[in-house]
């Protein structure tokens, strides 16, 4: 599996198309994405702006950053917005889900390289997406990704636990995914659909979830399985200190919660947070940097 970088050097056309982004939403634009004053993107769906959060994934034992997961959070004019599941209930057709979905990744990848993190951003895909999606999973986010010249070994993809329930959909999701260059984060509630996803998905890591009470004996069958695969094993909802301890004590390396380190987006102060990025003088400056938004 590959591992991060050490450093991340950020390309001129990413920092271009930051810089052309407006400071503010306009109704008439092409694209429906604007700059606040503390540097983050955001976007408008409906009416409600959304941009992004990121959840650490942390090393248990030692608490430094493995990744972050980008999330959606949404503001309206008289309230906090959507919850995201109510956001994406509202893409009531596949083609308005399909924008919405890339809408977001998008919004993930220009906030999240704008800081100085050295580690993977995780990004989901909506469980609806799997199916409406006909073809070449992966292929339009990989498109961006090469547009704005950012470094698709720093994105993994997370597939929704929902999509379980048809595995044949789900293999075929992931050999897309990999086709296209991607880490794939797969998720499991119970030991038999673990085996199962390592023994045919073959993700870079597996995320279970810590409230379902794993048994001990299941937990380290599946720690030993990881490790012979090479897989990165990441316990979710670690939401108390308590938990945190259980979850060092089963030996399991990764961990996700609000127990372990708070979420942080990218205007905030402390770690994640970065000056807004100045355009350096480099040679491809000059160049229209045009997102692939239709391109499947």
């Amino acid at each position: 599996m590959t591992q991060p970088h050490a450093t991340l050097v950020r390309s001129a056309r990413f920092l271009h198309y930051l810089e052309g982004l407006p400071s503010r939403y306009k109704a008439d634009a092409m694209r429906p994405l604007w700059r606040d004053a503390g540097g983050r993107v955001q976007a408008q769906f409906l009416q409600c702006a959304l941009t992004s959060e990121f959840a650490p994934v942390v090393h248990v034992q030692t608490g430094a950053a493995f990744a972050h997961e980008g999330r959606i959070r949404t503001y309206a004019e008289e309230d906090e917005g959507l919850s995201a599941w109510r956001l994406f209930a509202r893409a009531a057709d596949d083609a308005t889900l399909i924008a919405l979905d890339r809408m977001c990744r998008l919004v993930h990848a220009l906030n999240y390289f704008q800081g100085e993190e050295t580690v993977p951003l995780i990004v989901g895909i909506h469980d609806r997406l799997l199916a409406a999606v006909l073809e070449d999973h992966g292929a339009a986010y990989r498109n961006v990704l090469v547009a704005l010249g950012l470094p698709q070994d720093f994105v993994w993809i997370q597939i929704p636990a929902s999509a379980n329930r048809e595995l044949s959909l789900l293999l075929q999701v992931v050999r897309n995914y990999r086709r296209n260059g991607f880490h794939l984060v797969v998720q499991a509630d119970d030991l038999a659909t673990a085996r199962t996803l390592l023994a045919q998905a073959r993700p870079a890591a597996l995320s279970i979830d810590w409230r379902a009470g794993w048994p001990g004996d299941d937990v380290d069958a599946l720690r030993v399985a990881c490790e012979a695969q090479g897989v990165q094993l990441l316990a979710r909802h670690v939401q108390t200190a308590q938990e945190a301890a259980r979850v060092a004590d089963a030996g399991i390396p990764l961990a996700q919660g609000d127990a372990l380190r708070p979420r942080w987006h990218v205007s905030q102060a402390g770690e994640g947070s970065a000056a807004i990025p100045q355009l350096a003088a480099t040679a491809d400056t000059a160049k229209t940097v045009t997102i692939p938004w239709e391109r499947a």
